[in-house]
């Protein structure tokens, strides 16, 4: 009934308690009635996910309205949250494929209900969204396993909820804002080869540079620098995982001024260095 088709489980190094600790992200495949699952029967306590529909539908219940789970639909909850249900359609006539991630925290916990309470469970995201992307790339990369500093989980798990909190509230009273970070994503995005600064991406969106770190912090809760950091750094590890590429051209490619420069960011985000990162995929792929 449920098949795991990719995916991976994640280590968190130095984790601190208080900060979301990112379980695993997967890609699955519902085919069959019998799943169904609800809260009521979950005794995980302060575990969180979201599961989100790629193709074919679920249904998701929140204990008084029934939602089709569509492609670009997903639900958010807290596992031992008794309101909800969610299962594969008896009608449905194709399998529902969906990416699914799970993390943890009492802190994380109680902003998950409380964006629950706010904006109920049932979101919508682009599947081109950075997000979404991100966390296919994962299933895609081969990797059963991966480790992580603390930081990485915290910021990949915020910038989770930062992105559902923002597809409600840009909608809001029907209103659809046109956020500067949604436009900078999109620019960051169309162009994958570019190495783009902040000037050059304010300079593109015609506005100040000043002004576009004010509204990128507000709407995101990072800087546009730490954004782009974070992108470079994904970009990376993706080359890590899928080529011999010396660091040092690597590190040329990315946009840093030196290989230096680019193991002390590299190990700062993600608590390994480069090198480190390449070995340690590798082993774990051919284990």
């Amino acid at each position: 009934m449920l098949k795991h088709n990719s995916g991976t489980v994640f280590e968190i190094k130095n984790q601190l308690p208080e900060l979301p600790a990112l379980h695993l992200i997967y890609f699955s495949t519902i085919y069959d009635a019998t799943y169904y699952l609800t809260g009521s029967t979950r005794l995980e306590k302060d575990v969180c996910i979201l599961q989100y529909t790629l193709s074919g539908a679920g249904r998701f219940c929140d204990g008084q309205t029934t939602f089709d789970l569509t492609p670009g639909t997903g639900f958010l909850v807290k596992l031992d949250d008794p309101c909800y249900s969610y299962y594969y359609p008896e009608d449905a006539s194709e399998p529902w494929q969906a990416l699914w991630c799970s993390f943890a925290s009492a802190t994380t916990a109680k902003m998950v209900s409380a964006i629950n309470r706010q904006w109920g469970y049932v979101f919508e995201l682009k599947q081109s969204s950075a997000i979404i992307s991100r966390m296919q790339a994962y299933c895609k990369s081969g990797l059963l396993s991966s480790v992580m500093s603390s930081a990485e989980s915290c910021s990949l798990v915020m910038e989770l909820l930062s992105a559902l909190v923002w597809s409600k509230e840009k909608t809001a009273g029907g209103e659809d804002r046109n956020l500067i970070s949604d436009r900078v994503r999109a620019i960051i995005g169309e162009n994958p080869h570019r190495l783009l600064t902040v000037e050059q991406l304010a300079k593109m969106l015609d506005i100040s540079r000043e002004h576009l770190g004010r509204k990128f912090r507000q709407e995101t809760g990072v800087s546009p620098y730490q954004y782009i950091l974070n992108n470079r750094i994904e970009r990376a590890k993706l080359h890590l995982m899928s080529s011999a590429t010396p660091v040092k051209l690597l590190s040329d490619e990315l946009g840093f001024s030196s290989a230096a420069q680019f193991n002390n960011v590299f190990k700062r985000l993600t608590g390994v260095t480069p090198n480190a990162y390449r070995r340690m995929h590798f082993r774990r792929k051919c284990n």
